[in-house]
């Protein structure tokens, strides 16, 4: 991944801090023009609803801002990335590998995109492919089923308390 990417992508199962980071990247990189930002609902209610989404996705990447300048496309909050039965579907991954393949082609000038979902299925090639390109961030919770959660949510609440400067002992 360059270390500039102009692609950032937000997933995990805490949805509340996946919105939360990509809602604060979104208003730190959006253009003073309006015109400028696009944000395209990533609900999905099926397949064929998947592919829609996707091509509008990849119009947005590639149709420039009304008045020129600067644009960010976000799709939020996508639900066709993670393993569902819309997720597997033939025309969903078709349509993702299509937009993969744009995103790993570059974008153009001035275009950057940010992507969130609370699913994504990290064994699939978009999720790998996406991973080498773009700034990828997970947010998932603490899975209390598996041994050692503890420590995880230990590590995880010194973090955010340093991250406000707080000290705990």
């Amino acid at each position: 991944m360059a270390a500039k990417s102009p692609i950032h992508a937000f997933f995990g199962s805490d949805e509340a801090r996946v919105k939360e980071a990509a809602l604060k990247l979104s208003r730190e990189l959006a253009p003073a023009d309006e015109m400028g930002l696009e944000i395209i609902s990533g609900g999905a209610d099926n397949a064929e609803h998947a592919t829609r989404i996707v091509a509008d996705t990849i119009e947005a990447i590639q149709t420039m801002p009304f008045f020129g300048g600067d644009k960010l496309v976000w799709l939020q909050q996508a639900t066709f990335f993670g393993d569902t039965q819309t997720g597997k579907a033939e025309s969903t991954l078709s349509s993702v590998d299509s937009l993969t393949s744009l995103l790993e082609e570059g974008l153009p000038p001035g275009v950057t995109l940010i992507i969130s979902a609370t699913e994504v299925d990290k064994r699939r090639a978009f999720f790998k492919r996406l991973s080498k390109i773009a700034s990828v961030e997970i947010f998932d919770r603490v899975d209390t089923k598996k041994a050692g959660w503890e420590m995880e949510v230990v590590s995880s609440v010194s973090a955010r308390a340093k991250a406000i400067g707080l000290e705990m002992s």
